[in-house]
């Protein structure tokens, strides 16, 4: 019994709490100039929203898909072309000590991309960060090509199977094979 009535006071205050905020709430919304009319404020004005690369942080006009590209990284396969443009650039360590670059590329794309690579298993493991992006290499050993073309989540732009890809006789084979990025 005596809980029963403790309750009822409890829920009595607990309302004439709620309703005093209510009103305060009211009185202050009033105060501004005597009226609540909010039909007649001004708009504030929208701000500009600003699309930005989300590997960059730059101003983009759009959000491109993702471009990888595998290049040389040796003294023959130098001066690279499209590399500046990369949004990122990764440094991937080969055989014999050696390095590849994979260029990412969404913010803008070079005209032309090289000189293009073959893929390791190792791109593919960076690439899953990317969701679906598309793939430009030169080939890859022969267990990882059918695997490539399988079942990774990639958009593959192999140049065996893929058109854009051309050969600047100016350079020495294998560091002379470029990609059109259109």
């Amino acid at each position: 019994m005596w809980w029963t009535r403790h309750r009822a006071v409890v829920i009595a205050v607990a309302a004439v709490v709620v309703l005093a905020g209510l009103v305060t709430g009211l009185v202050l919304a009033l105060r501004g100039g005597g009226t609540a009319n909010l039909a007649s404020a001004t708009p504030s004005p929208t701000p500009t929203v600003q699309l930005r690369s989300p590997f960059t942080g730059e101003p983009v006009r759009s959000l491109n898909r993702v471009l990888a590209v595998k290049i040389d990284n040796i003294v023959n396969a130098r001066p690279q072309t499209g590399l500046t443009h990369a949004d990122i650039v990764y440094v991937l360590p080969v055989e014999g000590g050696l390095s590849r670059f994979l260029a990412i590329f969404s913010s803008g794309y070079p005209r032309v991309v090289g000189p293009v690579r073959s893929a390791r298993e190792d791109d593919l493991e960076v690439l899953r960060q990317f969701g679906r992006p598309a793939f430009a290499y030169s080939g890859a050993t022969a267990t990882l090509l059918p695997y490539i073309h399988r079942t990774a989540r990639i958009v593959d732009l192999y140049s065996g199977i893929t058109k854009g890809y051309y050969r600047d006789n100016s350079r020495v084979v294998p560091y002379n094979l470029y990609a059109h990025t259109r």
